[in-house]
């Protein structure tokens, strides 16, 4: 099981947060051609093993990333119930 580690603090953009997920979940998905919440997903149903996200200062993000800070919290939540599930822990 791996754990990642994602830093509110240094996500201005979506884009910014996205990159750290794809960076934190890299070698456990595929190689992702796109950079976007539905990219993801999609690579997300492929996920090669269990994962533990800590997300620290995620009320710095959720303060910059306003309803796509919840979007990508729903969408991260949505895998706990699959075999290689995602435990998400907001900081």
């Amino acid at each position: 099981m791996r754990e990642v580690i994602l830093d509110g603090t240094t996500m201005q953009t979506m884009p910014e947060c996205l990159e750290q997920i794809f960076n934190g979940l890299a070698g456990l998905i595929p190689d992702p051609g796109g950079r976007n919440l539905d990219a993801l997903h999609e690579d997300l149903l492929e996920l090669s093993e269990p994962v533990v996200i800590r997300w620290v200062n995620s009320d710095a993000a959720r303060q910059e990333l306003f309803s796509m800070f919840d979007r990508t919290v729903d969408m991260l939540r949505s895998q706990s119930n699959r075999d290689n599930p995602i435990t998400l822990f907001l900081e």
